[in-house]
């Protein structure tokens, strides 16, 4: 009774400072959003070759990047159930497809993923059916409220500070810049590296991002999806996009794919990369852009 009682009691203390914080990745940013009390226009959802690469500054409309790094579908589509909740949906999501989340055998779609929502364990359905589809175990560990903290308060307190400290939260883009030896290395590493991926689609990985579009559908939100590029070319890119076309042509939903289709400027060129998965501010200038054209062409439709 004494362990559930300070359980209860450290935890409710843990909410209270959750609920202020605007800045990091552990809810903070999540948070400014929805105390926004306009919501913009078009939100970018995604991993980190969204939230690295996609300046909302780059578009005409107001634009706001709720993407989060290393993220996959099932963090996002929680996410998206919990902004529907919140009465916080946009009209507009431009969602970021990792194509190797729907690659057999990869590691880059972690259900885990979800457990970074785990605020809302309790609080939302389908991250609650989420996070308890982990493991046959998972929900019990949920009986202790501070499970929902745990390995975060170190980050939780460092976010308050900096959360009082901020006047400005900005756009949710964070800017990348290019170091000395970057292009050196890209050029090194691209040589070196070696597709050894197993190019068959896992259609198992569809569930997350089916759902996603499901939601968007039912609350009439216009869904657009892109794929950022790559500096090297894979196979794997191929096997995902004809699959993951088809579902999106299904469904009515734009495809705005970079892995296929790349932006000429930044092919083969070292200086607009941070690695060879990523860009840097100067490439992300130039994807933002040509996104920002091609998203505007497809909302004249």
């Amino acid at each position: 009774m004494i362990l559930l009682t300070a359980d209860r009691s450290i935890s409710f203390v843990l909410d209270k400072i959750y609920s202020k914080i605007k800045t990091g990745q552990t809810g903070g940013k999540i948070n400014y959003y929805l105390s926004m009390d306009t919501l913009p226009e078009i939100l970018i959802m995604g991993d980190s070759r969204a939230f690295y690469q996609i300046n909302p500054d780059s578009f005409k409309m107001k634009t706001y990047n709720l993407s989060h790094a290393g993220m996959g579908q099932s963090f996002q589509t929680g996410l998206l159930n919990v902004l529907d909740q919140e009465k916080k949906l946009p009209p507009i999501i431009l969602l970021h497809i990792n194509l190797e989340e729907y690659i057999k055998n990869e590691a880059a779609e972690n259900p885990f993923d979800v457990q970074n929502l785990k605020y809302y364990h309790g609080k939302n359905k389908l991250v609650t059916d989420y996070i308890d589809e982990i493991s046959e175990f998972e929900k019990y560990k949920y009986y202790f409220e501070l499970y929902r903290y745990n390995g975060r308060v170190i980050n939780l307190v460092k976010n308050l500070i900096e959360t009082k400290q901020t006047n400005d939260f900005g756009n949710g883009y964070i800017a990348v810049g290019a170091g000395d030896r970057d292009s050196i290395n890209i050029v090194l590493y691209a040589e070196k590296e070696t597709e050894n991926k197993s190019a068959v689609f896992n259609y198992d990985r569809l569930k997350h991002l089916n759902k996603f579009l499901e939601i968007c559908i039912r609350n009439k939100v216009k869904l657009i999806c892109f794929t950022s590029p790559f500096y090297n070319k894979w196979n794997f890119n191929i096997t995902a996009s004809n699959v993951l076309d088809s579902v999106f042509k299904t469904k009515n939903i734009e495809y705005i794919n970079y892995a296929v289709q790349p932006v000429p400027m930044l092919e083969k060129h070292p200086f607009f990369w941070k690695d060879t998965g990523h860009l840097n501010h100067h490439g992300a200038k130039i994807e933002s852009g040509d996104l920002s054209k091609q998203v505007n062409e497809i909302l004249k439709k």
